[in-house]
């Protein structure tokens, strides 16, 4: 099977988010070279979701540019961003009104540009992914060592969601959204 040619930066929060992304788009067959990870804050060294809602504007613009001056749309961008509570601003919202802010229009229905938000952290998505038999919800915290979802099992987990098929009962609807996002990316 031939390796998509699009390139795709990924804009996200940690090393979680990134092994994960890695995962998925290694399971759908896109070449490593043509993915992009764009740096994030150190452990310890600042807000990775502060930096996604930093950089989200300015990597937008790129994208667009880029997709205007190459009508064959050879480039899509990846956003991974937490939603740690449900007191925070709904970031598929709060991205939107940063580009409308800058007066710019909001992410269009068509546009390649994909925004995975899970709820409370992507290790929730992880936990289901890899022990789907397992209760899980939202509202807890799996990135705890004792659930066992660290490093490796996120980009498995990623590779996972790479075709998982939520059924009607999945108790995620994060992940649910997320599987409607990935179509955003060809």
């Amino acid at each position: 099977m031939r390796k998509r040619q699009v390139q795709i930066p990924v804009l996200c929060e940690d090393s979680a988010h990134e092994s994960f992304a890695l995962g998925y788009l290694g399971a759908r067959r896109y070449s490593r070279h043509k993915i992009r990870i764009l740096p994030y804050p150190a452990h310890g060294r600042g807000s990775g979701k502060e930096h996604v809602r930093n950089e989200y504007l300015r990597e937008v613009c790129a994208t667009r540019k880029y997709n205007r001056m190459n009508p064959a749309g050879t480039y899509a961008l990846l956003v991974m961003i937490d939603r740690d509570t449900d007191s925070q601003p709904d970031p598929y919202i709060d991205l939107d009104q940063r580009l409308t802010d800058a007066d710019l229009d909001a992410r269009g229905a068509t546009e390649r540009i994909a925004i995975f938000v899970p709820k409370r952290s992507v290790e929730t998505w992880v936990y289901h992914l890899l022990y789907p038999r397992r209760k899980v919800e939202e509202s807890s915290d799996y990135s705890k060592p004792k659930h066992g979802v660290s490093g490796g099992g996120c980009r498995r987990a990623g590779s996972e969601f790479s075709s998982y098929d939520p059924p009607s009962t999945c108790p995620l609807p994060s992940l649910v959204r997320g599987c409607q996002e990935r179509s955003r990316i060809p």
